[in-house]
């Protein structure tokens, strides 16, 4: 039988902590690049009898919900079919 000092580490503590570290690492390893294309523009809404144009984003308002995690890259195309500059779009230089 072994004897364990008081300031010992026993070895399963060794593998576990070499096992959290692993998933650790991996967890950031696995990030993915997401790719979307957007449209924004002006669709007619018929509400209380008006009907009015509101800002969609691919013909949804709200817009689509992107869902990423640390460390994802996105890449997003995005035309703006509206009249006016959008907060999606923003104004170009």
């Amino acid at each position: 039988m072994e004897v364990y000092s008081k300031h010992s580490v026993k070895p399963w503590c060794n593998a576990l902590f070499l096992g959290l570290i692993l998933a650790f690492i991996a967890s950031l390893t696995s990030a993915e690049t997401h790719y979307h294309e957007f449209d924004v523009q002006a669709t007619p809404v018929k509400r209380l009898c008006k009907t009015r144009n509101i800002i969609t984003v691919n013909g949804e308002f709200p817009g689509p919900t992107l869902e990423v995690r640390n460390g994802d890259t996105l890449v997003i195309k995005v035309l703006n079919s509206a009249r006016y500059n959008s907060p999606y779009t923003g104004k170009s230089s």
